[in-house]
């Protein structure tokens, strides 16, 4: 930084017999800077301190101290903040013997617009913040994670570079959503002024369902009760998401099948694996199979497919079985 030299305006004598001057600080890269002024008069020594001020090549800051404030202890000085160097201060502080950087410059403010909290989404949807600092914003990123009880686990998709729309004056960035499973997700916002200093928002819970599933069962009142019966499926990316509607292979899934009269109680869990209530899969016809021994009593059941890790429900489906 360039400490400018001190610019004599509008002196005027104090009762302490001192002057009040105008300081000049003109940034000469971007940084931070400390500033130290004292004045003294029959042993009393009065000192201002500006800590860690960042600033911008060209910024001009000017401080106008008033001496005789300062040495009562109030708020004596004022500084004046032009952030381009034209000439147009943008905004000022008042402060008292001591400048802090988070008096100087605090955060910007963000916030995430799209999606909104509990929202499902599918296909390409376009994240969207709006962000706000009277210094100017300078940059905003987005992040998809995996929720914890705090600001996510990072699962690659850090750091996404949004850019401005001044139609709508928020910031933007388009995600594929299928590069992500079904699942529970939260997205934040990270917002950077002129000087470096970096804002965040809150997390937005959200959930991707680009995923349908397809039933594949013979006609249910065919299934008599007490039987060994396959329970076939198909996960496919919805029409709506992609008209081709790629088969959705994925190793991590759990079956679980119960009557649809007794919900809590749950009469199978099927993973992935070679056993005979495990589930395998069939690449050649796309099919999800696992084995479910039927109640002798004819009964409806439900099979709900999960993604165990997430506690998330991909999907479900019902049959029943008859005499």
């Amino acid at each position: 930084m360039v400490l400018s030299g001190c610019k004599e305006e509008d002196w005027t004598q104090t009762k302490l017999g001192l002057w009040s001057y105008v300081y000049e600080v003109v940034g000469a890269e971007k940084g931070t800077y400390r500033l130290e002024i004292g004045v003294g008069q029959d042993g009393n020594d009065i000192v201002f301190e500006a800590n860690e001020i960042p600033s911008i090549p060209g910024a001009v800051h000017q401080y106008v101290i008033d001496w005789e404030a300062l040495s009562e202890g109030l708020a004596g000085v004022t500084m004046f903040i032009d952030r381009e160097g034209d000439g147009d201060f943008e905004k000022s502080i008042v402060s008292d013997g001591v400048l802090t950087s988070d008096e100087f410059d605090t955060p910007s403010v963000i916030d995430v617009i799209v999606p909104e909290a509990g929202d499902a989404v599918q296909d390409g949807i376009t994240l969207t913040a709006a962000a706000t600092d009277i210094d100017g914003v300078d940059s905003v990123y987005l992040y998809i994670r995996e929720p914890n009880d705090g600001n996510g686990v990072p699962i690659g998709q850090e750091d996404l570079v949004a850019t401005f729309n001044p139609v709508a004056a928020k910031w933007e960035y388009n995600f594929d959503t299928t590069l992500l499973e079904d699942g529970y997700y939260v997205v934040l916002a990270k917002a950077v002024d002129s000087y470096g200093n970096e804002g965040w928002s809150e997390v937005v819970p959200f959930s991707i369902r680009n995923w349908a599933v397809i039933e594949l069962l013979p006609a249910t009142p065919n299934s008599k009760a007490g039987r060994t019966m396959p329970v076939k499926f198909s996960i496919r990316v919805a029409q709506s998401v992609d008209a081709a509607m790629p088969f959705v292979y994925n190793e991590d899934m759990e079956i679980r099948i119960y009557k649809s009269s007794a919900p809590s109680v749950i009469l199978q869990r099927s993973l992935f694996g070679a056993e005979a209530t495990d589930y395998r899969i069939d690449t050649v016809v796309e099919k999800y199979i696992t084995n479910f021994k039927t109640d002798r009593n004819p009964a409806t059941y439900v099979v709900e497919i999960w993604r165990p890790e997430n506690n998330f429900t991909v999907g479900s489906f019902t049959f029943r079985t008859v005499k």
